[in-house]
Parts: C-alpha cells; structure tokens; sequence
C-alpha cells in the first residue's frame, strides 16, 4: 500500500475521533442550554405569581379603603337625616344614600372576590416555589455534571486534533494542503473507500479503469466528483 494512503486513512480516523467528541460535547451544550432555560422559565414563572399576588394585595387595600370611605359617608349620611326637615331634603339624602350603599356593594364583592383570588394565588405560590427549588436543584445537578462531560470532550477532541497535525506531518508535502483543506470542508471525509467503482462518500461512478487503478492502493486517485482521495479495501 502507498504509506501517503495508509497515513490519509490514520488521518481521517483521528479526524472522525475527533468530530465525535465535538458532537458530543455539542449535545451536551445543548443539554445545558436546555436545563438553563427550564431553570430560568421556572423562576419567572414564580416571580410572575409574586407579581400578580403584588398587584392583587395591593387591589385589595384599595377596596378596603373604598369600603371604608363609603362607611363613612354613609354613617355622616345617617347622622344627617334626623336635621333634615323638608322632604326634598330626605329625598335628595336618600339618593345619596342609594349611591353610597351600591358603592359599598360593589366594592365588598370585589373585595371578596379578591380575598378569594389571593388565596388561591397563595397556594399556587407554595406550590411553584416547591416545584421552583426542585428544579434549580436538578438544572444545577445536571448542568455540573454536563459541564464536565462538556471539558473532557473538548479536551480528548483538542488532544486528537494535536495527533492529528502531528500525523500530517507524515503525509507527502503534495498531498498535505489539499488533504487539509478536503477534510475541513466536506463534512470531515478527505478519503473515500471504493464501492466497486463508486465513491464511497458521493456515490458517484469512477471510470472503470481509474476504480481499478485506486483499489491497487499503489496511486493516489481522486474522485471525479467530489475530489476525495480513494482507497481500496484491503
């Protein structure tokens, strides 16, 4: 076998090593984007409750004091009436009062209403914070552990692409720019095994002659097609 073969397919072992381990640890960043973002969701999530039960609280001091306010004025109201002497004075008092003890109704419903409303609020928020502290515990788990799986990827990956530009070396000075530059830029393949006399990488038919003379692995041959260099099996 010509040693610029058998070393193009050291290379591309190393190479599909290499690749591997960034796959890997691709997925891995993807697992802790993934853990980062549930962790994330399920704080905002809590502090969104935190904000309505806010808004809610603050909802129903305002009623509270509208209730007040109405009591009062219903109470002056009252007091008034035993000074009033004609009736168009007591009817107008009335209308007054009417006005008061709808505002007064209204604002008791909402205020019940809202009592209600932040009582289940309240109980949803012990839930989410619960279920919150769970999964902050858990992204962080995962996420340190991920991180790790993460290092030792790219570390293996650093140190084959090391062996790598150490293995190229050995290839023909011919050969070495163009082998490189094959392998960084056609989905990490820069050598094709022959099928018969297709590539096997780009599926395309050699001419007859070139397949017979590459699967000899004696010359260096490239596809027709997609410019990777060819073996054979051996």
């Amino acid at each position: 076998m010509n040693t610029n073969i058998s070393v193009m397919i050291d290379l591309q072992k190393i190479w599909d090593e290499m690749s591997a381990f960034q796959s890997e640890a691709g997925r891995h960043e993807n697992s802790i984007a993934h853990w980062r973002e549930s962790a994330k969701k399920s704080a905002g999530d809590v502090e969104a409750l935190r904000g309505e039960i806010k808004k809610l609280s603050a909802k129903i001091k305002e009623r509270e004091l509208e209730l007040a306010d109405s009591e009062a004025q219903i109470k002056k109201l009252d007091e008034r009436r035993g000074l009033l002497k004609t009736e168009k004075e007591l009817a107008a008092l009335g209308n007054e009062l009417a006005l008061q003890q709808e505002k007064k109704g209204s604002a008791e419903e909402d205020l019940i209403n809202a009592m209600d409303r932040l009582e289940s609020l309240e109980n949803e928020l012990v839930a989410k914070n619960a279920e919150n502290e769970s999964v902050q515990a858990q992204a962080k788990d995962d996420i340190d552990m991920l991180e790790g799986k993460v290092t030792a990827c790219r570390e293996k990956a650093a140190g084959l692409l090391a062996r790598f530009d150490g293995r190229l070396e050995d290839l023909q000075a011919d050969f070495r720019s163009k082998f490189k530059k094959i392998i960084s830029a056609k989905e990490g393949k820069a050598i094709s095994l022959l099928d018969n006399n297709t590539c096997g990488v780009c599926h395309t038919s050699i001419p007859v002659q070139m397949a017979i003379e590459a699967s000899r692995n004696e010359k260096i041959m490239n596809c027709t097609n997609c410019g990777r260099f060819l073996y054979g099996p051996f």
